[in-house]
């Protein structure tokens, strides 16, 4: 019998422990919150948007890395680990698989803007060419 429950808590254990590997680390804040974050020296704002949505209109100092590229998970490899970034798309669908693959590759500081950068001119916030 206690051999059985022993076994049991670490089945259960073990089910759990694999079972948070699969949360996303990011913090996910509104356009005022990411506003401040993206303006926080040494963090760096990312758009994970299509080229042609960035160059129609993006937040002042993103790059792009378009999560929908095939080269997405090398070009988040080459970022710094220890970094900061602050990611958004248009309306939060895209940044949240962004974020997550983004966690999944050991990058742990990470924003995501809810709403996208829909919420984030619904805001009044600007946006550059």
């Amino acid at each position: 019998m206690r051999r059985a429950l022993v076994t049991l808590l670490l089945g259960v254990g073990l089910l759990l422990a694999g079972c948070s590997s699969y949360v996303n680390s990011s913090t996910l804040v509104d356009a005022n919150e990411f506003n401040g974050i993206v303006q926080t020296a040494g963090t760096q704002t990312v758009d994970v948007r299509t080229p042609a949505e960035f160059t129609a209109g993006h937040l002042q100092g993103a790059i792009n890395i378009d999560v929908e590229s095939t080269t997405f998970t090398e070009q988040i490899s080459a970022l710094d680990m220890s970094g900061t970034y602050a990611v958004y798309c248009q309306s939060g669908n895209r940044s949240q698989t962004a974020t997550k693959q983004m966690a999944d590759a050991g990058l742990n500081s990470i924003y995501e803007l809810d709403g996208g950068i829909s919420a984030w001119t619904a805001a009044g916030l600007p946006v550059t060419q």
